[in-house]
């Protein structure tokens, strides 16, 4: 990327909105909001980015707009899209799937983007090759690199790579300087990761932190809780100060996304959901850096 199109740099006191928490709509669906409303909602809100996932960047620009256009827009209002998800990916990563990624990556330098996140997507219990994992995923950081951007493993209670180790291993074996980790928050404390293992990761391995809420006791439906039932930090009882208390000793300055897939905020008009959960994350950083 030449000048004129880098985004300012995203440190540890920035907050990105990701795509669900202003969609307004469910899992998987077409947002609610249009890509415009959401852009002044988290401009306003003091929102330094926002993120897209790539059927959003399809409805964006379903109309013939060009996803140099959408990125404008968001520097007009002084943020960036600084994040593009999730591309789900097999252990050994296949034709098709490098189709995809190249898609993906070539949408994020279009949209000036910083990190796209990416996931093993098998189940739990599936046996996985830690090292044929870490080459995959060196390649699509390869890949990514053509396109300066960073690239983000996910690790989720529900797929196959379900802790901050295992994805540690996979993301250390691959030893690529632009990949590293998205740490959920939810996905950490419900998935059976520890605070103790934080600090077996290097600080420039974190990517950006998904800060969201939930009650102390898990559903019996994690993905049915994970995808309509997260909180607004502060309204749940996930230790969120330890988490960031733990991944700040590490020296890690990573980006503060906020993440939260809810039933409820979804039913709130676009500029209070914005101007709420930013408000709560920040509250929270307060609490958890004094």
């Amino acid at each position: 990327m030449d000048d004129m199109t880098t985004q300012p740099p995203l440190g540890r006191n920035d907050l990105l909105a990701s795509f669900y928490t202003l969609s307004g709509a469910p899992n998987g669906e077409r947002a609610r909001h249009s890509f415009d409303d959401r852009i002044r909602a988290a401009s306003a809100a003091g929102y330094a980015a926002i993120g897209m996932t790539l059927f959003d960047v399809e409805a964006s620009t379903a109309d013939g707009r060009s996803l140099e256009d959408l990125a404008t827009v968001a520097a007009g209002h002084g943020i960036s899209v600084a994040e593009i998800e999730t591309l789900g990916v097999s252990p050994v990563l296949t034709d098709t799937e490098r189709m995809a990624a190249r898609s993906m990556f070539e949408a994020g330098e279009r949209l000036r983007a910083r990190h796209a996140n990416v996931v093993i997507a098998r189940p739990p219990g599936t046996d996985i090759d830690l090292d044929a994992a870490a080459a995959t995923f060196a390649e699509l950081c390869d890949m990514a690199a053509d396109h300066d951007l960073r690239v983000a493993f996910e690790f989720m209670p529900f797929m196959a790579v379900a802790t901050i180790d295992q994805a540690s291993a996979i993301v250390d074996r691959a030893d690529r300087p632009n990949g590293g980790l998205v740490v959920d928050a939810y996905h950490f404390f419900r998935g059976g990761s520890r605070l103790a293992d934080l600090e077996k990761v290097s600080a420039d391995r974190f990517v950006t932190l998904q800060i969201s809420d939930a009650v102390a006791e898990p559903a019996t439906d994690l993905i049915v809780e994970t995808r309509t039932a997260r909180r607004v930090p502060g309204r749940g009882a996930l230790p969120l100060e330890s988490l960031l208390r733990a991944i700040d000793a590490t020296g890690s300055d990573a980006t503060i996304g906020v993440e939260i897939l809810s039933d409820e905020l979804r039913a709130l008009p676009l500029d209070e959901a914005a101007a709420t959960t930013a408000a709560a994350t920040r509250e929270l950083l307060r609490q958890a850096r004094r």
